[in-house]
């Protein structure tokens, strides 16, 4: 087996037989490439479906963790996929080029060197300027950590594949982090012992975010969260010394608006770690830290979203 391609999902039926679908009309051989699709908590009418509409195209398993959390997915993806080759794949993505596992074969072979090869997300046509702007944000992180092209620091999560040799190794995704921040942790790991990982601006796998304001500051949180924490480790990646020419400053005023909402967020979420590193800090700590400043949160946030009436209506389109 050439190409495992493990999929964790969670809930997301119509963007996961999106993703599926996708993968039945790829050029390269059927033979060659399985697709291990992982729930977090047993679905069996989903299950079915699946096997019903792709069990002759596509050669498809699906396995329960019986866990919430997307990295126990990624973590069973890593123990049961057979192919030389991992891919993950979000379940809210879809491969818009037919020739895109071909092109992570063909790139492996041409980089030996290289444990993780992984590209950015496009967007699909008619997202909102809150989807936009979150896909800025990403693309600019995933983008200024590249050092020296193709060599990066970052790759993103939903579009990523590893060599077989580094699962069989021992290395794997951490499934005690729930949710956010366990690719990062991975790569970090991989650069530990020395392993290196590969940009490709142009493997694009299409990413539908369906992205909500709550969604985005959330996003935001949890990443600040995770940044935070990595540094009280002294493990987060060198930030990188110089402008990356692939990146493009310019923005709109909403736009920029939006980001001071992101960063407000993403600080919000470095206070927590900083405030909560006891191994036991629980879910019941984050409801207090967050109500402890909730009148002055709410009252930036309302001033916010009443100075920028582009947050909210058909202007956000």
């Amino acid at each position: 087996m050439k190409i495992s391609v493990v999929i964790p999902t969670h809930h997301r039926r119509e963007s996961l037989l999106r993703l599926l679908e996708s993968l039945v009309h790829q050029t390269l051989d059927k033979a060659d490439f399985e697709v291990l699709v992982i729930f977090n908590l047993p679905d069996a009418d989903l299950k079915e479906e699946i096997r019903r509409r792709y069990g002759r195209a596509i050669n498809c398993t699906v396995l329960v963790t019986g866990k919430l959390g997307v990295n126990h997915a990624r973590h069973m993806g890593g123990n049961y996929a057979v192919g030389k080759i991992l891919v993950y794949l979000d379940d809210d993505c879809r491969l818009h080029d037919r020739t895109y596992l071909q092109r992570v074969l063909d790139l492996h072979h041409q980089h030996p060197e290289a444990s993780a090869i992984g590209g950015p997300y496009s967007l699909p046509a008619g997202t909102s300027l809150v989807e936009r702007v979150y896909h800025q944000i990403a693309l600019n992180w995933l983008e200024s950590s590249v050092f020296d092209h193709p060599w990066t620091r970052n790759l993103i999560g939903g579009n990523v594949s590893y060599k077989r040799a580094i699962f069989d190794r021992g290395f794997n995704f951490n499934s005690r982090i729930r949710f956010g921040g366990a690719e990062t942790d991975f790569h970090m790991r991989l650069q530990q012992q020395k392993l290196r990982l590969l940009y490709c601006p142009t493997l694009e796998v299409e990413h539908w975010l369906e992205m909500s304001r709550f969604q985005f500051l959330r996003k935001g949180f949890l990443q600040g969260k995770g940044y935070e924490t990595r540094v009280l480790k002294g493990i987060q990646i060198q930030a990188p010394s110089r402008p990356n020419p692939l990146l493009a400053p310019e923005r709109t005023p909403a736009e920029r608006k939006l980001m001071r909402l992101y960063d407000y967020a993403f600080q919000k979420g470095r206070l927590w770690a900083r405030s909560h590193r006891s191994a036991r800090s629980t879910q019941r700590g984050l409801w207090a830290f967050a109500t402890q400043s909730v009148h002055q949160d709410v009252r930036q946030m309302t001033e916010l979203f009443q100075q920028h009436s582009f947050l909210p209506g058909p202007e956000a389109k």
